[in-house]
């Protein structure tokens, strides 16, 4: 597309004759697609047009930075992360060609002259450290430069920039529990790139890097094993771009370097014994066979948490016929650009299948807000207003851009339990709407998940309450819809609500799909709660011998229910759940301050209660005339025995 005396600046035209977007010239300026070339060349040596284009290239590059005819504003060629990129790939390529008599001295002379001049630029530019990828990207560069011409004079200058530089970004941008600091799967992985090869040339040239750089590197590690999915994968979560509208990451090419570098064998449960090719260069023969070595071990961890990232996991086994659920409740205070409007969104899996799936973008498709909009989310929204509206372009017009307003969250509970896991967040997305929002979501670990949104409405006007479920889904019965997997598998979403039958509404885009649950309500306090289940079957089997009810059980233990506030029941052969706020047997009465989810388990002598509620609930048991037992529950999780 671009000639080897091409243009580095804004506007001119490719060999095809096409204007060269902005988005184009950033990937000109990156030159992406060097190390593909440099293949083609060792495909067959007798074919140098591949060297040659690069060093003509490489030549044109410097003539236009002597001459001051390059693009300075914002699509940067000297732009760290550009830069940095350039010189990854670029570095490849010399070191490649070294081995080759097609390389002339003449050559290598001009391929130093560029790393040189491209370090002082780095370093210049890199002076400020900014939050985000692209200046740990333009550090790690500058530090493959210094490192590999350590005996030019400003390289003990550059190293010790590029080391404090890379090092700041791994204690700042890598959170308490792990995760860098975007929120993003595709950028927690690309910055495992980016320390990886600090790491890598740093232990081949003996170069002492901060003892923070070990722990704070492996906890990278760490915090991918909380988010895996059943299937070993990862889900997608805030700006991916690997894949257009892929509903997963791979996880098994991380791995495979958190297994290398530290042998756990828990890391090695998700690597499949090789490493990608984007990593293949950067190790060498002992670790490919540290690779092989390591032994293997099943992971122990269930439903967890990154807290200060803000994912809540909910996992209930490491099978493939197991169900998972992430939830995302986090928003970065620093540089939220990458994150799409989907708080207390949910992303789920069953069965061998994304039962509930995010999409992955591209930042040069001219749909990229839509796809990163509250409308492929599964979420809540009121008025078909999504959570935020004001969306910024990039200023160098490469198609990339940002939501300036995405909603703040606040997470009131969570617990983790043997047989249940709750979690309650709130946003205020519609505080201008005067509309206060919650959602709680409880995962039954026998196999199923209710998701309630509550909202409190300050106005006494009459708002459209929407549910948004990703997927192609298709009406099972009036209350229900329902979809089925390539597998066989299926996922049905339950209205559990009593009243009025809700409205479905159905759409579709670029081959995806979405099932909105819609009611229309003025009163203050109005909640939407559906049942999530997942069936290895085609229709809504619950796992072992759970049902779904409008009354309470007529046989088994929780028949001597005399009396409950529910409109729904979903029971087995001791637990129930049910959202109630009064309850009684023939003996006692359970009376609360509001309504809450409850856990109920028959006990030899009654009923263990298990309270779910976001701020705690007080409580009164009555027996008889004269028995009257008060307390409270500060703390979703706690029990009671009545």
């Amino acid at each position: 597309m671009y000639g080897p005396d091409t243009h580095w600046e804004l506007p001119f035209k490719n060999l095809r004759g096409e204007e060269v977007t902005a988005y184009r010239l950033r990937h000109l300026a990156r030159q992406s697609k060097h190390p593909d070339m440099v293949m083609s060349y060792f495909a067959d040596p007798s074919e140098t047009e591949n060297l040659d284009y690069w060093v003509d290239q490489m030549a044109d590059l410097n003539k236009a930075f002597t001459e001051n005819a390059y693009d300075q504003g914002g699509n940067a060629v000297y732009e760290v992360f550009r830069a940095g990129k350039r010189t990854h790939h670029w570095l490849f390529g010399h070191h490649a060609y070294l081995s080759t008599d097609d390389y002339s001295w003449e050559d290598q002379v001009e391929s130093i002259r560029t790393f040189l001049h491209t370090a002082a630029q780095l370093a210049e530019n890199g002076k400020k450290v900014r939050h985000g990828n692209h200046h740990t990207r333009g550090m790690v560069a500058l530090f493959e430069i210094a490192a590999t011409y350590p005996e030019y004079a400003q390289a003990s200058e550059w190293m010790d920039l590029a080391v404090n530089g890379v090092t700041w970004h791994l204690e700042n941008e890598v959170n308490a529990d792990g995760f860098q600091f975007e929120r993003t799967v595709h950028y927690h992985k690309s910055d495992i790139e980016n320390f990886l090869r600090v790491w890598q040339l740093a232990k081949r040239g003996n170069i002492q890097l901060p003892d923070v750089y070990s722990s704070q590197f492996k906890k990278m590690f760490d915090a991918l094993i909380v988010l895996a999915q059943p299937d070993k994968q990862l889900p997608v979560l805030q700006d991916d771009t690997d894949a257009l509208h892929a509903e997963t990451n791979e996880i098994a090419d991380a791995m495979a370097i958190g297994t290398i570098l530290w042998q756990e064998p828990v890391y090695g449960y998700f690597n499949t014994g090789e490493v990608s090719p984007l990593f293949y260069w950067l190790l060498d023969e002992n670790d490919l066979r540290n690779l092989e070595s390591v032994e293997v071990k099943h992971p122990d961890i269930l439903s967890a948490a990154l807290e200060s990232t803000g994912y809540y996991v909910m996992r209930n086994g490491w099978e493939l016929d197991d169900e998972y659920m992430v939830i995302t409740a986090g928003l970065s205070d620093s540089k939220p650009d990458h994150q799409h409007a989907d708080m207390l969104g949910v992303v789920a899996y069953a069965n061998g299948a994304e039962i509930l799936p995010n999409y992955q973008v591209k930042y040069n498709e001219p749909d990229f807000p839509f796809w990163k909009s509250s409308w492929v989310k599964n979420v809540a929204l009121v008025d078909s207003i999504p959570q935020t509206l004001d969306w910024k372009g990039n200023s160098g017009g490469s198609g990339f851009g940002k939501w300036l307003d995405l909603p703040q969250p606040t997470v009131l509970a969570s617990y983790f339990g043997d047989r249940v896991d709750y979690f309650c967040g709130a946003h205020d997305a519609y505080e201008g709407e005067g509309i206060a929002y919650r959602r709680e979501v409880m995962f039954v670990k026998e196999g199923f998940w209710i998701v309630r949104d509550y909202f409190e409405n300050f106005n006494d006007s009459q708002h459209e309450y929407q549910q948004i479920w990703q997927g192609l889904f298709k009406d099972f019965d009036d209350i229900t819809i329902h979809r089925i997997f390539e597998n066989g598998s299926s996922l049905h979403i339950v209205a559990l609500d009593g009243g009025a039958e809700p409205e479905w509404r159905h759409g579709r885009f670029a081959k995806k799909g979405n099932a909105m649950r819609v009611e229309v309500s003025s009163e203050p306090e109005f909640a939407m709660t559906s049942l999530v289940l997942p069936s290895m079957d085609v229709n809504p089997e619950f796992p072992i011998s759970w049902q779904l009810s409008s009354e309470p059980p007529e046989a088994g233990p929780f028949s001597k229910l005399m009396a409950i506030d529910a409109e729904w029941f979903l029971s087995s052969h001791d637990g129930l759940v049910t959202q109630a706020k009064h309850l009684s047997t023939r003996e006692k009465e359970l009376n609360l301050s509001e309504s809450s989810l409850l856990y109920l388990r028959a006990t030899p002598g009654g009923y263990e209660i298990q309270f779910f509620n976001p701020g705690g609930v007080e409580y009164s048991i009555t027996q008889g005339q004269t028995g009257r037992l008060n307390g409270s529950i500060s703390k979703s999780g706690q029990r009671i025995t009545l």
